[in-house]
């Protein structure tokens, strides 16, 4: 059963307007810069601050507690197995109280010099990620930017929908968007391939394949998500 765990207790407040979610797996090396990118933000302050525990092994949880113990609308959930960052993230989508949903992964903190921007872009976009290379298609599970925005909305809607748990979860979501005919805005972000402990480019390749047969339907796009 997974834990739900409040680095502080919750006080009577306005919803915030944004929602960062940190998928983690194992990431101690990693996540307290990343947590530090995020706390000291100035387009992030008073932002909403989940962290996803994918069942790390390592120190990740005791790191993100003693990090977040004496913060505001910052939480912990925690999963007892490795499930997948789809499973991460699907998990936290569902606490997001912000309008506007940032994911970032655990061991990126250099991706947050695109927040405000991205920010700004859901305004009038419901998906905003990282620019593929030239010529390359926006599906794709060879590359990664490490951030993503969404409207709150479209990010339940999305993650209601995809079936995958794994990294290939990035390209099927941008799939179930394109099949909605979403606004998908790019940003020029730095692309960088996961970290070699991370990489399975085989196996994402075959999810990759699995997802454009188990979504080649057509997507029924609720009114409420229509642009306006």
């Amino acid at each position: 059963m997974s834990h739900d765990v409040p680095a502080q207790p919750e006080v009577a407040a306005l919803p915030p307007e944004i929602t960062v979610l940190i998928p983690a797996f194992n990431e101690e090396p990693r996540l307290g810069a990343t947590l530090d990118a995020v706390l000291s933000h100035p387009a992030l302050a008073g932002a909403q601050l989940v962290v996803i525990d994918d069942g790390s092994t390592d120190r990740t949880v005791e790191l993100a507690l003693g990090a977040l113990r004496n913060r505001p609308n910052a939480h912990i959930l925690m999963s007892p197995s490795n499930k997948g960052k789809g499973a991460a993230v699907r998990k936290g989508v569902v606490v997001a109280r912000g309008r506007k949903v940032l994911v970032l992964d655990a061991g990126r903190p250099g991706a947050l010099s695109a927040a405000e921007a991205m920010l700004a872009r859901l305004d009038d976009a419901d998906v905003v990620v990282g620019a593929p290379p030239v010529g390359a298609s926006l599906v794709s599970t060879r590359w990664r930017s490490g951030l993503r925005g969404f409207r709150a909305e479209v990010s339940r809607e999305l993650f209601k929908r995809s079936l995958f748990d794994g990294l290939a979860v990035d390209a099927e979501i941008l799939l179930i968007a394109q099949k909605l005919e979403l606004r998908i805005a790019e940003l020029p972000l730095e692309l960088t391939p996961a970290p070699a402990t991370k990489a399975r480019p085989l196996r994402d390749a075959a999810e990759l394949a699995r997802m454009r047969l188990r979504h080649r339907g057509t997507h029924a796009l609720p009114s409420e998500l229509r642009a306006a």
